[in-house]
């Protein structure tokens, strides 16, 4: 697991243990998820870019 994973599941986590009692923060957070998953995804796609020929 990469550093950008582990920081969505550190949100994950983070967002599960707010989510009934701080909606706002919920928001904040999902839109950071958002982001770094997208993040992710864009890292794993130039990976597999640059090893396949």
């Amino acid at each position: 697991m990469g550093a950008i994973e582990s920081a969505c599941a550190t949100v994950r986590g983070v967002y599960d243990a707010v989510e009934k009692d701080d909606p706002a923060t919920t928001d904040i957070l999902n839109q950071i998820l958002l982001d770094l998953e997208k993040l992710a995804w864009m890292v794993r796609a130039e990976k597999e870019k640059t090893i396949t020929p």
